[in-house]
């Protein structure tokens, strides 16, 4: 490039990396095919959610019974003893 040769480092870094990004957008969105991918991606980000989110209190999380843990313990075991069974 005649015209790189010119510039300061970084206005040819910025012209450089514009360049890079054009090129990329357009190899993804046109040749790859994932235009209406991105632009449903976009808007569903611009959209605003009419769901509330709520986080629960803790007061509200049941904590697992004595009879879970057991279980969950047991299958754990188990998934060990049919590794080491390998």
């Amino acid at each position: 490039m005649v015209y790189g040769q010119l510039l300061s480092p970084f206005p040819r870094l910025v012209m450089e990396g514009s360049v890079l990004l054009a090129v990329f957008s357009v190899m993804l969105l046109f040749v790859a095919g994932q235009k209406s991918f991105y632009l449903d991606l976009l808007r569903g980000l611009t959209k605003r959610s009419s769901v509330e989110v709520c986080t629960p209190m803790p007061s509200q999380i049941a904590s697992p019974t004595l009879e879970d843990q057991s279980e969950l313990l047991s299958d754990i075991r188990a998934l060990d003893i049919a590794r080491l069974a390998q």
